[in-house]
């Protein structure tokens, strides 16, 4: 999460990982009346949430994409995994997955002008068309959700 910090700074990761916990334990209370779960876990996962929808939508900013990608994937599907142990909620874990990778279209899409013109590659307006179609739909269900 560091890295995160350092490019778009603790005021957004921080509300990040804030939003993600309450995304998290309002699924957990919706899903699971009769018992109470307590925990950042929802939070946490709300921090992997977001650091996929990152890699995703700055993906020609990234210089080792799949190792990125793997390493993400096994961390999140481990974690799921321990989820299913007793006393483990996978709803809080679901929950704040969702609203951290949501948000994270929302609030820490980057512009890759600066990029592209260190690199010299001439692509088209694509990859902001697609940034803004991204957070559009994510900002639509965060919304609803």
């Amino acid at each position: 999460q560091i890295p995160l910090e350092k490019k778009f700074g603790f005021v957004r990761i921080g509300l990040v990982y804030v939003i993600s916990g309450l995304g998290g334990n309002l699924l957990c209370v919706l899903f699971l009346h009769s018992i109470i779960y307590v925990g950042a876990s929802g939070a946490i996962f709300g921090l992997l949430g977001v650091m996929l929808s990152e890699l995703l939508t700055n993906w020609k900013m990234h210089t080792h994409k799949i190792d990125e990608m793997l390493i993400l994937v096994v961390i999140i599907v481990l974690d799921l995994a321990l989820g299913t142990f007793p006393f483990g909620s996978n709803f809080s874990n679901i929950g704040g997955f969702t609203s951290g990778f949501l948000l994270g279209f929302v609030i820490l899409t980057r512009r890759q002008h600066h990029w592209l013109n260190l690199n010299k590659s001439n692509t088209s307006q694509k990859q902001e068309s697609y940034q803004y179609a991204l957070r559009i739909i994510s900002f639509v269900l965060l919304s609803v959700g």
